[in-house]
């Protein structure tokens, strides 16, 4: 493995920089929402409260991430700065849409993607990130526009959003389809669909349904159903608390726990509760030495890190 050490003069150059050192070695949130719509209840967050969110983040340090380039370990976050992953579930209510304005069709401004974009346009260091996972026979999915999304998510992936597999139906994949073909029928017709709407794109990730895993874990991450093929490198749980970091030992892209994106309630383990938590505790999170070909970490961290990274990137302890 090839290791740096900063030099004390480094070290006290950037402890007088206003931005924290560097720490990939901290947690990373993946946020989870369901329906952006009024009124404000669990897995429903307001418009409003979803502009907050995105000011709350990006007052405190925060800057989008794509999932993919998180899990391959490819953080190209600015230095000092945090990653932070948005999920949305379902496709559900208030997440895409478009809607006409003076005569033409714009992002409808109180939806995920045209609230997202606004704000990236006011804070180009933002960035434009974040991934849909998909189900559009479930109930959850906002179909009245279904027969446009072909051309909508189109332009989503050209404006840098991901799109993930959430199944068909959204079944438990333990209890509703207990064999392996169900559950390769139904994570793989959802592929065949998402092949109808964007020919050639293969998502890389799943959101399972419920958090909840099939029998054998492999029937999600690989399979085959009606001549449609897929492969998932990531699998997202619904989970309660940041993720570990990807350089981590015990980072497991198939077990990727998420925050529930709502306000602090009784000290639930949501995201109001863990942004005021790695706020009083900044060693835990983590921050960007600002490239993607180094892995800058505290001396007393080393022992957390993988063992194969070496080979890959530059390790850097201060």
């Amino acid at each position: 493995m090839l290791v740096a050490f900063l030099s004390a003069g480094a070290i006290a150059a950037k402890a007088t920089d206003e931005r924290p050192l560097p720490n990939e070695l901290g947690s990373i949130m993946f946020l989870m929402y369901h329906q952006i719509r009024s009124p404000e209840r669990d897995y429903v967050r307001s418009s409003d409260n979803f502009r907050r969110d995105l000011e709350n983040l990006y007052n405190r340090g925060y800057r989008l991430a794509h999932l993919n380039d998180v899990v391959d370990g490819h953080i190209t976050t600015e230095a000092g700065r945090t990653p932070v992953v948005l999920t949305f579930d379902d496709a559900a209510y208030g997440q895409i849409n478009k809607i006409i304005s003076n005569g033409r069709e714009i992002w409808d401004p109180e939806c995920a993607v045209g609230i997202i974009t606004e704000f990236a346009r006011k804070h180009p260091d933002m960035n434009v990130a974040g991934t849909f996972y998909v189900n559009p026979f479930s109930n959850n999915m906002d179909r009245k526009n279904s027969v446009r999304w072909a051309a909508w998510m189109q332009e989503m992936v050209d404006l840098g959003f991901e799109f993930g597999n959430h199944t068909t139906t959204h079944p438990n994949l333990k209890k509703d389809t207990p064999t392996q073909e169900q559950v390769e029928k139904e994570v793989a017709t959802l592929q065949s669909w998402v092949y109808r709407q964007l020919p050639n794109y293969k998502m890389r990730s799943m959101a399972l349904p419920f958090g909840i895993y099939p029998e054998q874990t492999e029937w999600v991450t690989d399979g085959t159903y009606g001549g449609i093929a897929y492969h998932h490198d990531s699998l997202m749980k619904v989970g309660a608390n940041p993720s570990v970091s990807p350089y981590a030992k015990n980072w497991n892209p198939l077990h990727i726990a998420r925050v529930r994106a709502q306000d602090i309630t009784a000290d639930l383990p949501v995201s109001g509760y863990w942004i005021e938590l790695l706020d009083k505790h900044p060693e835990m999170r983590f921050i960007s030495d600002g490239n993607p070909n180094t892995i800058t970490i505290p001396a007393k961290a080393q022992a957390q890190l993988k063992n194969n990274l070496g080979s890959k990137f530059k390790i850097i302890v201060r």
